[in-house]
């Protein structure tokens, strides 16, 4: 191919994320302990555009600079689920015997963020499939509002820490 080149892509992603918190309360029924959690069970759409310029190294391997923009929108919602956890203190065990889940209703939230991907990369083109690795820097800007049982916040957050790394294999018709 030549020996520089750039492209445009697009992206239209989806993802869910469901994060299951720590022991909230723990209830006593005779040998039996039951320990509620609260699950948060969150729903991501984004539209993302990228522009990714490549140069030839050697022979056919190219190296790639990469820079993506995605605007995304997510909501979850709150489940509490019930560990029924009978203890055998004879032998020092523990069995969880059932659980219960159901949605909490009136706790939600909502998140709305933008993301800057810039990344850098080598690519492998063989006949019908190219190898490419890539690995950058995910910097994540986000505005979230969290409905509790009992209480509203809302969440400005920047976070810049995000190493990503990405191996993509191509095919080409």
């Amino acid at each position: 191919g030549p020996r520089e080149s750039s492209q445009w892509r697009f992206q239209l992603l989806y993802s869910n994320l469901s994060t299951r918190g720590g022991i909230a309360q723990i209830n006593k029924l005779s040998d039996t302990d039951i320990h509620v959690r609260f699950n948060h069970i969150q729903y991501q759409g984004a539209l993302g555009v990228g522009r990714e310029v490549s140069r030839t190294f050697y022979k056919k391997i190219r190296l790639l600079a990469d820079f993506d923009a995605r605007l995304a929108y997510a909501y979850g919602r709150y489940e509490k689920w019930k560990d029924f956890v009978r203890y055998d203190t004879l032998n020092m065990s523990y069995t969880t015997f059932r659980y219960t889940k159901e949605t909490v209703p009136g706790m939600y939230s909502r998140v709305i963020s933008t993301q800057a991907l810039p990344s850098i990369g080598v690519r492998l083109p063989l006949k019908k499939i190219a190898l490419t690795a890539e690995t950058g820097l995910m910097i994540n800007m986000s505005y979230g509002r969290y409905q509790g049982s009992v209480s509203r916040t809302a969440q400005s957050d920047m976070d810049i820490t995000g190493l990503i790394h990405r191996l993509i294999l191509t095919y080409s018709l």
